[in-house]
């Protein structure tokens, strides 16, 4: 049985000798023995068949391949805020989220806050969504002035 992400190869395999035939979700017909599908998508989600024929006598077998979607995921707009104010990261989807950005900047929650933002937390912060084993990454770049020095 497998379960992999979308886009991924279903590598089906079968030992011995003998003519193949396997079929599957979505019209999947195949007389290789180790046929592969290029490109998954979920409809290629279900239970694959595969017959062997030697000398008149044949034997079937069954195997599941779960084939999960890719996680939609959004980040926020890019923001440009001055010093000391507050970095609202925001993001969209379902699953586990993880944020990295500049000076070590790291969240585990979908949207995290900076309270108190410095120059040096200018830059690309990067989430990535989990669900399923399946990942996807999205970015939004924020950017802090300086405040003006009066004098």
């Amino acid at each position: 049985n497998q379960n992999i992400c979308e886009g991924n190869l279903i590598n089906l395999t079968s030992s011995g000798g003998g003519d193949y035939s396997w079929t599957g979700p979505s019209g999947f017909t195949s007389t290789s023995q180790n046929p592969t599908i290029n490109s998954s998508n979920v409809l290629n989600t279900g239970v694959y068949s595969l017959t062997i024929t030697t000398n008149g006598c044949t034997a079937s077998a069954t195997t599941s391949v779960t084939v999960n979607p890719i996680p939609t995921l959004t980040a926020g707009a890019n923001q440009t805020l001055c010093e000391g104010n507050a970095i609202n990261l925001t993001s969209t989807g379902s699953g586990d989220f993880s944020w990295s950005g500049p000076n070590g900047f790291s969240s585990l929650i979908q949207n995290p806050t900076i309270s108190v933002a410095s120059l040096n937390q200018s830059g690309i912060y990067t989430v990535t969504l989990s669900l399923n084993g399946c990942s996807s990454s999205a970015t939004t770049s924020i950017t802090v002035n300086s405040l003006p020095i009066i004098t």
